[in-house]
């Protein structure tokens, strides 16, 4: 039985339209079919004695002495490649092939053929052609064997050949002998050369066994025409422009008038009068007059690619409406239309589908897409006023789609879609995208487009390796067809990046390392991370190129030549870990640099805020400008966190195992007193710590009335064992849900200063005008209270920091034959004027004295010598000689009494031997020779006056 398309391809043939029709060379699909190598080629004998002969150069490549080297001529050259075979003796065989999967279509495979022995013997009877294109069963073999009887010369041999859908064929060259034990010198040097395959794009009528017998019983009566783009009958020398518009005549001779239900062949529908009618399998009536019935076909064959949207049968007027309107109105298009090439989604809310529209349109057509307000575009994206775009639309849920196949090579690839917008602002859900295997390689983050204009998405991914991909086209909207967007879609282009190549990641690399070679930091020496902001970024840019993926050759290089040609600049002395610590750089109402916040955004009238030239911020600095932060419910939640080292540019890199100094300026903002919590935050050997900070409110209304003068706060912490990245953050603690808000500047981060005190004993008194933090070893106390018979002092749990001026009781650690006291304080604290008198049970002095202040007389006044606390007469109160920054008791009796239980350490006073009261100071050998008023060593002592270590000591 014949099968039409058969009939079409074989016409086409006839006529000469295998140059005309739309055509595609896809000779590449075959491995070397060039005959440069056999890889890819199997040799088929009939045994093991015959010889592969390989191929070679035409006009040297000789597989006999007999036969000679194939010819050389005009289009034959010396540098190109042939194959050759010969069977002899026991060899029935002497043949090539290659098995390809090809797409459905029809193709022309032609190749030439050269026999160089002229001392060919036996007929022709003798060899069969084993030339051959074989389908599964189907074997399409090319009989033409002049090269029996034909020497030296070249002739070209085509098979042709049609495929309904994919499939693997067989593709075979060379030759057959019947009769075997011809000698090497009497069979074919048969040589193969110029192969190539064409495909061409047919025109493509499916019909089924009975409609088959139907039309050949009708064939007679009907003749066929096909005509071009212009309605016009091709002659054999005319080209078929354009493929789509393909139509198919069919002439009843015997009638003069219009073909009727079973008249016309059985391919079309029982709306065989009806101009536009869809006929089966999705043929269009084009028109059916008299004795004439023309068709065009929707489905031109094997289409694989139509991302320009060239071939289909577009609208060119009227509409193409919703998919439920088929039922409801009879209007010729409705729904998802089929579009050459591209598969169309008809998945709806029901198993039908309803609210989708889609299909090809002619552009400046007029023609409507669901509705009269949405029309194709007057012009294309690039003002072309011709051509076709695809028309998109799903509404009420549903999603309206198309998805097409492209193969690509491996590499970076860029594919822009011109998107336009006929009407419709509500929102979608974005299905344009790139997928291969499943996985989407790109999308659209769009959810609108503009109305009446051309936007241009482009999507940038990359292969590893040759792969198929799905371009899908549509959108998914819940409005309703008066407010979605009506989209059309331009034709798709291709192109293909160019890719970075080791030498480009070697550069890269080596910038990085240069680069890396920077310390980033606050002491000389160092680089401030706000003092490199730019480098810092063209460096994190550069760390953020994944090296293990394909990149663009540009994203390498200038990546690398940002980082190269970045400017760094190094700190000639130590710097502010805190950039712009005063706010004063800041513009008025913004956001500071550095600093982000959670829960809001930082900036505004109304929100956290950089306040600056502020006459309320006069006490902070001469600036009048500070850091406003809000923790009122409204702007910000109260459990807001403004952090600062986190951004790039601004982060805090500190050195490891170092104590740092942390300064703040708060203020209160309103009328209460407020708490504002400081925390730092660093790497996972840092545990996290905090500061509550203090302000008093001195104002009677508003909450932006005043502010008051700001408390300077110091905090000194030790970093972990390892180098790196810190954040200071501010909250307000606690869960008091009441409104706050605070004022904070002059911030400053610099490494803590370092005191020592060396000495024979462990124990000793400190008073300094600045906080305190003691290093690892050494401990601070405060005085818990005294024993109920004065003999012991006990001391509160060791503390992390002292306030400024306070005196303190320290404990030392062991170093060698004596002891080591460590401090570390802050640089930048403004100094306090004067010790805090009777702080801690105790009295400080910052300077050496020679006079003990705050004493009453018939008091028991006490100071620490060496380790240990001792009674000093009231004698010696105006004349005793006091180290700077120590401390003493002024009346035992005034302080506190506690029990052993209530403390963690204990420190015990001396008393004389010879006393059950505090009424001497302690004199032995142990803490140094005594000598008489004379100047004589005594090892005894009785009532009187006695010098030790420089000091005169009164014994009662």
């Amino acid at each position: 039985m014949r099968k039409l398309n058969t009939l079409l391809t074989a016409l086409a043939l006839t006529l000469g339209l295998t140059t005309g029709w739309a055509q595609e060379d896809v000779t590449s699909k075959i491995t070397n079919a060039d005959f440069s190598s056999t890889d890819g080629w199997t040799a088929y004998v009939s045994n093991d004695t015959y010889t592969n002969y390989g191929n070679g150069l035409i006009g040297t490549y000789v597989v006999n002495s007999n036969g000679g080297a194939a010819t050389t001529d005009g289009t034959h050259l010396n540098t190109e490649y042939c194959f050759g075979m010969e069977a002899r003796w026991d060899t029935n065989f002497a043949s090539y092939y290659q098995e390809v999967t090809l797409a459905a279509g029809t193709y022309t495979l032609s190749y030439d053929l050269e026999n160089t022995n002229t001392k060919t013997k036996t007929a022709t009877s003798n060899y069969t052609s084993y030339c051959y294109v074989s389908v599964g069963d189907t074997k399409y073999t090319d009989d033409a064997m002049e090269w029996t009887s034909t020497f030296n010369t070249w002739t070209t041999h085509t098979i042709n050949f049609t495929l309904d859908a994919e499939s693997t064929v067989k593709i075979s060259l060379g030759y057959y002998v019947v009769v075997k034990k011809v000698g090497g010198d009497g069979t074919p040097c048969l040589y193969a050369s110029h192969l190539k395959l064409q495909r061409y794009e047919s025109l493509n009528i499916k019909v089924n066994d009975a409609e088959m017998t139907e039309y050949d019983s009708k064939m007679p009566e009907y003749s066929y025409t096909i005509t071009n783009s212009e309605g016009k009958t091709c002659e054999p020398s005319e080209v078929l422009s354009t493929l789509p518009t393909l139509t198919a005549t069919y002439t009843n001779s015997n009638s003069s008038t219009a073909f009727t239900t079973g008249s016309a062949p059985g391919i079309y529908s029982d709306a065989i009068t009806a101009t536009g009618a869809v006929a089966k399998d999705g043929y269009v009536i084009v028109s059916n007059t008299a004795g004439t019935l023309t068709i065009k076909a929707k489905n031109y064959g094997d289409v694989t690619e139509n991302f320009d949207f060239s071939k289909g049968d577009p609208l060119t007027s009227g509409v193409c409406t919703y998919d439920y309107d088929t039922a409801k109105n009879g209007t010729t298009r409705s729904g998802m239309q089929t579009v050459p090439g591209w598969t169309e989604n008809k998945a709806g809310n029901n198993s039908e589908g309803n609210g989708r529209s889609g299909g090809l349109y002619a552009i400046n057509s007029g023609a409507w897409l669901g509705g009269s307000s949405y029309k194709a575009p007057t012009a294309g994206p690039n003002d072309e006023t011709s051509g076709n775009v695809l028309g998109i639309i799903g509404v009420n849920g549903n999603e309206a789609t198309c998805t097409a196949t492209k193969s690509l090579e491996k590499g970076i690839h860029v594919v822009t879609i011109p998107v336009y917008n006929a009407g419709g602002t509500a929102t979608i859900t974005n299905k344009l995208a790139i997928a291969s295997d499943g996985t989407t390689l790109a999308s659209s983050s769009n959810t609108t487009y503009a109305e009446k204009e051309w936007t241009t998405e482009t999507l940038t991914f990359s292969l590893e390796e040759a792969a198929d991909v799905s371009i899908t086209l549509g959108f998914k909207c819940s409005s309703g067809s008066s407010s979605a967007p009506h989209l059309f879609y331009g034709g798709l282009t291709f192109s293909q990046e160019e890719t970075a190549t080791a030498e480009d990641y070697e550069a890269l690399n080596a910038a990085i390392a240069a680069a890396e070679e920077k310390t980033l930091g606050f002491d000389e020496g160092d680089y401030a991370p706000y003092n490199n902001v730019e480098a810092i970024e063209a460096l994190t840019a550069a760390n953020a190129i994944d090296q293990t993926v394909l990149n663009t050759k540009e994203s390498v290089t200038s990546a690398t030549t940002a980082l190269t040609e970045a400017t760094w600049t190094v700190n000639t002395e130590e710097v502010n870990a805190f950039y712009d610590g005063t706010f004063a750089l800041a513009e008025a109402n913004g956001a500071p640099a550095g600093w982000t916040m959670t829960n809001n955004t930082l900036g505004g009238e109304y929100h956290s805020r950089v306040l600056s030239n502020n006459d309320k911020l006069a006490g902070f600095n001469d600036t009048k400008s500070a850091f406003f932060i809000r923790f009122d419910g409204t702007n910000s939640d109260r459990g807001s966190m403004y952090y600062y080292g986190n951004t790039t540019g601004y982060t805090m890199p500190l050195k490891g195992n170092a104590y740092y100094a942390l300064t703040v300026d708060y203020g209160g903002w309103g009328t209460s007193n407020k708490t504002l919590r400081v925390n730092v935050k660093g790497p996972e050997d840092f545990s996290a710590t905090y500061k509550d900070l203090t302000t008093s409110v001195d104002v009677s209304t508003g909450k932006e009335e005043s502010i008051v003068n700001p408390l300077q706060h110091s905090y000194i912490f030790k970093t972990g064992e390892s180098d790196g990245n810190y954040t200071i953050s501010f909250q307000a603690p606690g869960d008091d849900t009441n409104e706050q808000a605070d004022v904070v500047s002059n911030l400053k981060l610099f490494r803590a200063g370092i005191l020592t005190r060396e000495g024979k004993y462990k124990n000793g008194t400190i008073c300094y005008p600045y906080t305190l933090a003691p290093a690892e070893g050494t401990s601070i106390y405060e005085i818990a209270g005294r024993s109920s018979d004065s003999k012991t002092i006990y001391f509160s749990k060791a503390i992390t920091e002292t306030e400024a001026g306070k005196p303190y009781i320290y404990e030392a650690k062991q170093d060698g034959d004596g002891y080591v006291a460590t401090f570390y304080y802050n640089t930048k604290e403004t100094n306090v004027s004067k010790p805090v008198e009777g702080a801690n049970q105790l009295n400080g002095t910052f300077t050496y004295t020679t006079a003990l202040s705050n004493c009453t007389s018939g008091k028991s006044v006490y100071i620490v010598q060496k380790g240990k606390w001792v009674l000093v007469p009231e004698t010696y109160w105006k004349s005793y000689n006091m180290t700077a920054n120590t401390a003493y008791i002024a009346d035992m009796d005034a302080v506190e009494e506690a029990t052993s239980d209530a403390s963690a350490k204990a420190m015990t006073v001396v008393y004389d031997d010879t006393t059950t009261g505090i009424n001497g100071a302690t004199l032995n050998s142990e803490n140094g020779d005594i000598y008489n008023l004379r100047g004589q060593k005594v090892s005894r002592t009785q009532k009187g006056i006695y010098i030790q270590n420089g000091r005169k000591v009164v014994i009662k």
